[in-house]
Parts: structure tokens; C-alpha cells; sequence
């Protein structure tokens, strides 16, 4: 059961342990689990503190252990996680994923916490398993990537973390998430076609990916192209096993395109296949663009960026004591950049 954090007034121990009729220091060794307190009384005290909506904030313990063993990193005694290939069947990772993945990495070590690592897809761990992974790891926040496919929805308990994730595809539930700017990056496109002198620019993506966008990308390249005062030809977004060399060389040789926008080289290589000239016959760019070859022009989507923000979403709830799903989720999102290349 999914269950979100609610504002209002922090519990204190003083609180705590006026309603328990103890005094601060039971209070805070029943917490603890401490074994000088008696099982009975812990428990008694630890469902006191579940039914006032007590939560410990985790940065005042981290100082505490600090203080009490001497450790010179207080941060260190905190782990945030990075979950990779969360609800996916792929064992491994994009080059575009491992971009964000390092953006991740490397903002958990520069703020000085403990980082940890699951792919669960490489390792066949469950939902229900991984949670129970992190909670034995004594893990605090979880930033997790990309889901694999638009709607996605996450089914187990995750109260416990300060939470955030990359993209848009998780729709249950709302979480805080960073994301690149799709709107931003199909007029940012589209734009640059129209200034080196395409006027009938075609847009070609799975509707899977369209959805995937919250159709952001679409209404970019929509809006680009009523701007310049022109009118665009149809779409090409066909659903499932629809989205096939066959049919995007039937929709090429309809709309007539003097260019294409689309994610990925794959609409490259059909277009090559179909005897096109890239870019004198039609031009292409790349919306989801990486230095892997081969070669093109498109948007970068910063992805080292995306993934060091949603690092700072996750490291901000952990400093406010904030875990689970947020009354108000927020959004990062980050402007893309245009890359050139030799397919326009």
C-alpha cells in the first residue's frame, strides 16, 4: 500500500514521551531498539510513536551515530540508492542510460553519501524483494530511472525513501521526477530545420514514445511548425508491431518529407534503406540524440544533469524528513542543447 507524506506539525520526543509517560532518553534508546529497554516496553513505545506520526528525521540520527562513534562523515552513515531497469526485462543498459546513471553516481559521492546500486532486471529481484534489499541496507532515499514503457506503476510500499525518478513515464504514483524538456527540444529541432531552409518537416516516433512524452514531444514540433506558418504534413505514430520499415516507407512516400524528426538512428537506417540521401534528399534528426554512432544531428538531453537533479530532489526530502509519496509532486525539468551533425 502506496501511502503518501502529509505537512502539517513534526512530533517531537518531547511529545513522545509526555503521551508514553517516560522520560526523552527511554524515548530515544526504545527507538533505537536499544536492548536496555525492555522488548515490551520498545514495542510499546515504538506503536506510540507509529500512531502520533512520529518519524525520526534521519539527518539528526545520522549526526547522532556520528557523535556517538566518531566517525568524521556524517553524510557517509546515509545511503542513497540508484535503482536501474526498475520494472523492465532488459539486463542491461543504454549508453544514454549509463549517461544518466553517472550523473547519479556522481552527485551522491560529491554530496557525501553512501551510495548504493540495483539493476533489479540483471539480478530477476521483484518489487516486493528489492524493497525488502533496501530497507535491510538501512538505505534513506531511492532515485530510480526511466521506467521501461508510458504508464508505469509501482505497486509496493516505498513510505520508508525519500523518493524521486527520471522521466515521465511513472504514472502511479506521482512522484517528484526530472526530466529533459520534450517541448523544448521539438521546437529547438524543428526550429533549426526550418532555419536552414526544411519546410516540410515529418515526425516519426512509436505512439509508446509519444505517450511516453506525455506528448510533449508532438505539441513542440506542432507549435514550431504553426509559428513558421506552416503546415505539416501527417504524423507518422503507429502503435505496437504497426511501427515497421514497411509502413514508415509507405508514410515516406506519402507525406514527402524534406526532413524527419524521430528518436533514435533507427528511422535513419529506414531511410537509407529506402535509397534517401541523407541529408540532400531528406534530412534527420535525432530528438534522443548520444555520441554513438552513427553520426547524426539532434538534442542532447543533458543526461548526466537530469540525473544529478533528481539526486538533489531526493537529498533535499531527506534533509526536510520528507519519505513517500509527496502531497506535491514537483518536476525538474531541463532545457536540452542542439547538437550538430552530418544528417542535416
Amino acid at each position: 500500500m502506496l501511502s503518501a507524506s502529509t505537512p502539517g506539525k513534526t512530533v517531537t520526543t518531547r511529545e513522545l514521551a509526555e503521551a508514553a509517560g517516560v522520560s526523552r532518553s527511554t524515548i530515544s534508546l526504545a527507538l533505537r531498539d536499544h536492548p536496555k529497554i525492555s522488548r515490551a516496553e520498545r514495542e510499546r513505545i515504538q506503536a506510540l510513536a507509529r500512531k502520533m506520526g512520529y518519524r525520526t528525521n534521519v539527518l539528526v540520527s545520522a549526526w547522532m551515530t556520528h557523535v556517538r562513534s566518531a566517525h568524521t562523515e556524517v553524510n557517509k552513515s546515509l545511503a542513497i540508492a540508484v535503482v536501474t531497469g526498475l520494472l523492465s526485462g532488459s539486463r542491461s543498459l543504454k549508453a544514454s542510460q549509463l549517461r544518466y546513471l553517472e550523473g547519479m553516481r556522481r552527485r551522491i559521492v560529491q554530496l557525501g553519501y553512501r551510495l548504493e546500486e540495483f539493476h533489479p532486471a540483471a539480478e530477476d529481484m521483484s518489487e516486493e524483494r528489492l524493497l525488502g534489499v533496501l530497507r535491510a541496507r538501512g538505505v534513506s532515499g531511492v532515485v530510480t530511472g526511466m521506467m521501461p514503457q508510458a504508464h508505469s506503476a509501482l505497486k509496493g510500499d516505498w513510505s520508508d525513501f525519500s523518493l524521486a525518478v527520471i522521466g515521465l513515464s511513472l504514472e502511479r504514483p506521482r512522484l517528484h521526477r526530472t526530466t529533459v524538456s520534450h517541448y523544448h527540444a521539438a521546437q529547438l529541432a524543428t526550429s533549426e530545420l526550418l532555419r536552414r531552409g526544411r519546410r516540410r518537416i515529418g515526425f516519426a516516433m512509436p505512439l509508446s514514445e509519444v505517450e511516453r512524452s506525455e506528448n510533449l514531444f508532438k505539441a513542440g514540433y506542432w507549435v514550431a511548425m504553426a509559428d513558421a506558418d506552416i503546415a505539416a504534413p501527417p504524423v507518422f505514430c503507429p502503435e505496437g508491431d504497426k511501427w515497421n520499415a514497411a509502413a514508415f516507407r509507405a508514410w515516406l512516400r506519402s507525406a514527402k518529407p524534406d526532413a524527419v524528426l524521430a528518436l533514435g538512428p533507427q528511422v535513419l537506417e529506414w531511410l537509407r534503406a529506402e535509397g534517401r540521401r541523407v541529408p540532400e534528399d531528406v534530412a534527420f534528426v535525432d530528438l534522443y540524440w548520444d555520441d554513438e554512432a552513427p553520426a547524426r544531428a539532434g538534442i542532447d538531453h543533458r543526461a548526466e544533469e537530469i540525473g544529478a537533479a533528481a539526486v538533489d530532489l531526493v537529498a533535499g526530502q531527506m534533509i526536510r524528513n520528507e519519505r513517500g509519496v509527496p502531497a506535491v509532486p514537483r518536476t525538474i525539468v531541463i532545457d536540452g542543447v542542439w547538437k550538430d551533425g552530418p544528417t542535416v
